[in-house]
């Protein structure tokens, strides 16, 4: 009776660990090309570059595939995160504005982030930029976007420079969310020796686990605790 009771609680540890855990049949990171149509998939997460154009110290054009997008998937609690990084394609910055630059140094960027088949929603999102720049110049390098929801319609804004980082973004869990970024270098009146890289921009989305795996989870926590029970009145 007692192997019995202990093969049972072990797979019901099993079971809620695989639910809650572990994605299903998907990588846990994966890197693409910024490339408008790209799409990156891990967990439970698909992210897709809607459209991407860039102006690299000159005219604008669509992105060519000299930046890179890397979506990394961890845990926190049970709860799925996923992390995804804008760097240069072979590891170098985004933008490397230098004195005496005048030229125009933004990217447009469009990512739709979504759910797979309908498991959890998107309930947060999250901006870091890192890079270098002069003190005075450090609110010049950043990233702004408007976050909308699942039905269009905005739903948040996030800011963040090498100045101040922005502060988390959370709202009502979305099936899909677009994030429109312009990540932006401004190097006007830069003297001296100064220089202002961007070197990557980072984003964090939270998911929200679907009901499914939330009830599996409750009765497994359930069920050890019947097994609890019986094993003290024997």
């Amino acid at each position: 009776m007692r192997n019995a009771i202990r093969s049972l609680a072990a797979g019901v540890l099993t079971l809620c660990a695989g639910v809650m855990l572990q994605p299903a049949d998907a990588a846990n990171i994966e890197t693409i090309p910024l490339i408008g149509g790209q799409t990156a998939t891990v967990g439970d997460f698909k992210i897709t570059v809607a459209h991407c154009q860039l102006a690299d110290g000159g005219p604008s054009a669509a992105c060519s595939g000299t930046l890179s997008l890397t979506a990394t998937l961890s845990y926190v609690e049970g709860a799925q995160y996923v992390t995804a990084t804008v760097e240069g394609s072979t590891g170098g910055p985004i933008f490397d504005a230098l004195p005496g630059d005048t030229g125009t140094y933004d990217l447009s960027l469009l990512l739709s982030v979504q759910t797979l088949d309908g498991k959890g929603a998107i309930k947060s999102a999250a901006l870091d930029v890192t890079g270098s720049a002069d003190v005075a110049n450090e609110s010049k390098v950043g990233v702004g976007e408007t976050v909308n929801g699942s039905s269009g319609h905005a739903i948040g804004t996030l800011n963040a420079t090498l100045a101040s980082g922005a502060t988390p973004l959370t709202f009502t869990p979305q099936s899909r969310i677009l994030a429109n970024k312009d990540i932006f270098d401004k190097p006007a009146g830069l003297t001296g020796s100064d220089a202002m890289i961007l070197s990557s921009v980072s984003q964090t989305y939270g998911l929200v686990p679907e009901p499914a795996s939330v009830v599996v989870l409750l009765t497994g926590m359930a069920s050890l605790g019947v097994l609890r029970r019986r094993r003290r009145r024997a």
